[in-house]
């Protein structure tokens, strides 16, 4: 989608399990993620892929029922991505 020069692309947020990276031997997680990110991409169509990602170490926030805010996350992005 294309608002005033502006085009609209798939972008994950990501919060890893850093416990499980330090004990499966994963120096480096942002590599790691990237290189998936690529492997998992290159079999999909173009508008399912992937474009760009942020990399969180705190929760998503979340309803009391559990169901992810979206539009909150979408806020955390826009202001200030990690990536």
């Amino acid at each position: 989608m294309e608002d005033k020069g502006r085009t609209e692309s798939l972008h994950a947020v990501i919060v890893p399990d850093f416990e499980y990276a330090k004990k499966a031997g994963i120096s480096n997680i942002q590599e790691e993620i990237k290189w998936e990110i690529n492997e998992l991409s290159g079999g999909m169509p173009s508008y399912m892929r992937i474009k760009g990602y942020s990399i969180r170490s705190e929760p998503l926030p979340r309803t009391p029922l559990g169901k992810l805010r979206r539009f909150m996350i979408k806020d955390l992005v826009t202001e200030k991505p990690d990536r």
